[in-house]
Parts: structure tokens; C-alpha cells; sequence
């Protein structure tokens, strides 16, 4: 694999970064994304990277994380959720 210039990566650690501060906005859902991300990380190991890609990595998911909790909450995905747990009933 060819090296890849430091500048490229310091442009997809700020692209990450930026994602993850519009997809955490909400203070609540930042905190969810963090403890699980917390819990993922703590099991996963991976700990030889650079302290700033291990950030872009947490960050990335946590983003995610936060997208899925707003999508949830804003209903998007109620008929799944109806189908994943039949337990909770009807909405």
C-alpha cells in the first residue's frame, strides 16, 4: 500500500470531526453515542493506531450511532421496530 500523505489525513480526521459535531448536536444523543461507543471500543482492542485516527474511528461511530438514535426517534423506523420486537406492541 502506498504511503499516504499526511495532509490527506489530517483532511479525513477534520471530515470526521465535522460529521461527528453536526450528527452529535443533540447533548443527549451525543451521550448515548459516546457510552456505546465506549462499550464497542473497550472490547474491540484496537489500540496501535495514531491517538488521532483511534479519535476519527470513535468519532465515525459515534456519529453514526447518533444519526440512528434521531432516526428512531423520529419514527423512520417504527413498522422495524413493530417487526423486531413484537413484545412492545402497537405504537
Amino acid at each position: 500500500m502506498a504511503d499516504i500523505p499526511e495532509e490527506a489525513i489530517d483532511n479525513w480526521i477534520s471530515a470526521v470531526a465535522n460529521l461527528h459535531d453536526y450528527a452529535t448536536r443533540d447533548p443527549a444523543d451525543a451521550r448515548a453515542a459516546d457510552e456505546a461507543v465506549a462499550m464497542l471500543w473497550s472490547g474491540y482492542g484496537y489500540q496501535d493506531a495514531p491517538m488521532q485516527v483511534l479519535r476519527m474511528f470513535c468519532q465515525a461511530i459515534e456519529a453514526g450511532y447518533a444519526t440512528a438514535l434521531r432516526d428512531v426517534r423520529e419514527g423512520r423506523y417504527d413498522a422495524e421496530i413493530q417487526t423486531w420486537r413484537p413484545d412492545l406492541g402497537t405504537f
